[in-house]
């Protein structure tokens, strides 16, 4: 069940079906909130995968060896 369902903040009666299928999409799907739960979905798992390919593609970062007595910064 969604946090915050859509039909409590809007009304769908002037949209098109096509519209209400997007909106009724969107108030279904959920957001992985760890690595593992993100990685038993295919889907996400694999627009993690093109999103690392992008950054890789991109030079965005690279791979090195953490200093000694380092931690890494976290992201989402």
């Amino acid at each position: 069940m969604p946090q915050y369902p859509l039909a409590n903040y809007l009304s769908s009666k002037h949209f098109t079906p096509t519209h209400k299928a997007v909106f009724a999409s969107l108030n279904t799907t959920t957001t992985p909130t760890t690595l593992s739960e993100a990685l038993t979905n295919k889907k996400w798992k694999h627009a993690m995968d093109l999103e690392m390919e992008a950054l890789e593609k991109n030079s965005t970062w690279e791979l090195v060896t953490l200093p000694k007595g380092k931690e890494p910064v976290g992201c989402k």
